[in-house]
């Protein structure tokens, strides 16, 4: 990595002088995530950790207009890092900090080896909406708004139903669909509704896929009876067919 450029004040986190000592003229060696989190992992032994939030990009020689810091690289190429409410973050992290974040999120539910009464018994730990606890990243991670909302219409889960009132059966069946729906977002591109953009700007096409998300009004699809309504749920949206999703 040869230079790092930031924009419109951005602020370099923790530190400008971090930057230059712990990435400038170093190699990216790794890239994975933890939960919710992109890591680029350097020759200097330090990381480069991101997380977009709701409106946060990182391209690949791509950049637009909300471009906040740019990573320069030898050959020419560059990444950018964009958002246009600064709700997430690109910083330099050391390894403990990697660790002491790993500590707060839980499996992802794609994890390979992660079964259905591992998803089962983490889930029973919490003690709320069934759509909370998926939403929440410290037992499970990885799951976000819109595909909760479709796993639990694939399931016929209300999504206010409290985990208590669902049998293992009816979680283990969610735990199927949870993987079903995440990988179909996967194959498509991920959903470009708002800013979304894959690693080479590219938008994605799962949004022309959605089962519940977004059809408030429309008819449900699986029982051709109930009409998609919708509520905030601890200050989430959630659409939900009455008929198939009836509350335990």
């Amino acid at each position: 990595m040869l230079s790092i450029e930031s924009f419109a004040d951005y602020p370099l986190k923790p530190s400008k002088s971090h930057y230059v000592k712990y990435i400038v003229n170093t190699t990216v060696i790794d890239v994975f995530n933890i939960a919710k989190l992109l890591v680029l992992k350097q020759s200097s032994g330090w990381y480069l950790a991101a997380h977009l939030k709701m409106d946060g990009s990182l391209t690949f020689n791509t950049k637009d207009k909300y471009k906040k810091i740019c990573l320069h690289f030898k050959d020419g190429s560059y990444l950018c890092y964009s958002t246009i409410r600064k709700l997430g973050f690109l910083e330099v992290w050391d390894q403990k900090k990697l660790e002491d974040y790993s500590k707060k999120v839980g499996r992802t539910i794609l994890e390979s080896g992660l079964t259905p009464k591992d998803f089962v018994d983490l889930i029973r730990k919490r003690r709320t909406y069934i759509k909370t606890a998926l939403l929440d990243q410290k037992h499970i991670s990885g799951i976000g708004n819109i595909y909760a909302n479709d796993a639990l219409y694939l399931s016929c889960i209300h999504p206010k139903d409290h985990i208590k009132s669902l049998s293992d059966e009816k979680l283990a069946k969610l735990f199927t669909n949870l993987i079903i729906v995440l990988n179909e977002g996967i194959k498509n591109g991920g959903s470009s509704i708002s800013r979304y953009r894959d690693a080479f700007g590219q938008s994605g096409t799962h949004q022309d896929h959605f089962l519940v998300y977004g059809k408030k009004g429309h008819v449900c699809t699986q029982c051709h009876k109930g009409t998609i309504e919708f509520e905030k749920i601890q200050g989430r949206g959630s659409y939900f067919c009455p008929q198939c999703q009836k509350t335990s």
